[in-house]
């Protein structure tokens, strides 16, 4: 940024530091290259504390660069002024000595060092944004950019806010909670609001923000190809969704962290969330005997979708997902740890699930899941916590390899399973705590053989289990797809 006052005697001010940074940042975005913009500024004099207005004009040549220089079409010519008493205030200013050329340098090249941080203190909450404008911050703003949004306002999105570059963050200005966060409702025909998998998007940031996909008015997204997640991460290191209340996804999911081409996620943080309501009941009736195939969309929605190594997924709460609130896809090294999941309006098929053999190959080793709550209050959760791929599918033969799953609580009075194991190697399932009440009764889609049992606290089928430390407790027997238990 670099200033041409014209005469080196020339003396200037700003009425006040907000106003010049305000300027300056108006100028630089509003403003095509090359337009002149006049800018009123005041001359001091040192000795007899007067002031009287200066006018110069700011050209805005590309951004980061602005020049200033007198205004030809003001005149320069110094007025007669009044005496004033010293003992006068005087507007805040900045100023350069009429005496001495070098120190009228040095204010200047003070004065030009010192705008990056005045411009960067300025309240910069954005009042009035689209998604094409946000995007076109992330994009002239390249790394570390944040886009503040203004507190307790509500944003429409008829598409798809995209991250761009590293260390870019979205969030409320002011990192407030509760009501006072700022609101991103879906508004057209999309399902993600927040997408951030690029390859360059390495800790990207999301936080303090209410993100509601809007199924309830808008319905579900029927093109499965296009029902994708509300916010959508991954293929990077270090990404994070903090102190957010994400809701009502119109895709499968309401956070999907994914793995990347090269399987090159690692260490994403998803904590302090609310998330949920995600989905809607599946009612056979509306949907189909299959709700993959529901003419209306997939009625039901996950949490959060994690396919991440090292990552962590810790002190969320949440309520009304009607697929599974956490679906682990292996992801080595990631830690969940204590959540609370509660079923209160919206039954759920599970709580937490590890089912999945991709993309890592049935690699659980270091995947742990700890202290987390479970609690089935006013609807059925068909299986507490899922671990093997029987307990999703027919897959008998699939062996997922040292995960661990310790601690946790199961409660309330509408239970299915609370945990149910097959097909593992190397696990350990240990310190588990049932005070749930199991119900529950076998569904259209239960298959003829194997007959499951009636829903248990604690449930595996050791044929298909090796090496693996399970705590007292577990009944032995046969079993496939418990989540074929229907609500009661």
């Amino acid at each position: 940024m670099s200033f041409v006052p014209g005469q080196h005697h020339a003396l200037f001010v700003v009425p006040t530091v907000q106003r010049f940074m305000s300027i300056l940042v108006k100028a630089s975005t509003l403003f095509p290259a090359g337009r002149d913009l006049s800018l009123p500024f005041r001359v001091v004099d040192f000795r007899s504390h007067g002031a009287e207005p200066l006018h110069f004009a700011m050209t805005y040549s590309s951004p980061g660069e602005h020049h200033l220089k007198p205004d030809p079409s003001y005149p320069h010519k110094r007025r007669r002024r009044r005496h004033h008493s010293v003992n006068q205030q005087t507007s805040p200013s900045f100023t350069s000595a009429t005496s001495s050329s070098c120190f009228s340098s040095l204010i200047l090249i003070l004065l030009a060092l010192s705008l990056p941080t005045l411009i960067s203190a300025a309240p910069s909450c954005i009042r009035f944004a689209s998604y094409l404008s946000i995007n076109q911050l992330f994009s002239d703003g390249g790394p570390g950019t944040k886009v503040l949004l203004c507190p307790s306002k509500t944003y429409r999105l008829v598409g798809t806010i995209v991250f761009t570059a590293a260390d870019q963050e979205l969030a409320t200005f002011g990192y407030p909670n509760g009501a006072e966060r700022a609101v991103l409702r879906i508004s057209g025909e999309l399902a993600t609001a927040i997408q951030g998998d690029c390859r360059r998007c390495a800790r990207v940031a999301v936080r303090n923000l209410v993100i509601d996909g809007n199924r309830a008015k808008l319905g579900r997204i029927v093109d499965p190809n296009a029902a994708s997640g509300l916010i959508v991460l991954g293929g990077n290191d270090g990404q994070t969704v903090s102190t957010s209340w994400i809701s009502d996804p119109r895709g499968f999911t309401a956070i999907h962290v994914r793995e990347g081409d090269k399987l090159s996620c690692i260490g994403a943080v998803i904590e302090n969330n609310e998330i949920g309501p995600a989905g809607d009941e599946y009612e056979p009736e509306v949907d189909g005997l299959d709700p993959e195939m529901s003419p209306l969309g997939r009625p039901l929605a996950d949490g959060i979708s994690i396919a991440c190594r090292d990552s962590f997924v810790r002190e969320n709460t949440f309520y009304d997902n009607t697929d599974a609130a956490i679906v682990v896809y292996c992801s080595p090294g990631t830690l969940i740890q204590s959540n609370r999941i509660t079923a209160d309006r919206l039954s759920a098929m599970a709580g937490i699930l590890l089912v999945d053999s991709t993309p890592f190959d049935g690699d659980y080793t270091g995947t742990t899941v700890k202290a987390n709550i479970i609690d089935a209050a006013s609807r059925i959760i068909r299986v507490g916590i899922g671990i093997g791929a029987a307990v999703w599918s027919d897959d008998t033969e699939t062996i997922l390899r040292g995960g661990t799953v310790v601690t946790n609580s199961l409660t309330g009075r509408y239970m299915g399973y609370g945990i149910a194991a097959a097909g593992l190697k190397g696990w350990t399932v240990l310190d588990n705590r049932d005070e749930a009440e199991h119900h529950g009764e076998r569904s259209a889609r239960c298959f003829d053989e194997p007959i499951n049992p009636d829903p248990i606290g604690f449930l595996h089928w050791s044929k298909t289990i090796s090496d693996t430390a399970l705590q007292p407790g577990f009944r032995d027997q046969e079993f496939q797809y418990s989540k074929s238990t229907s609500s009661i």
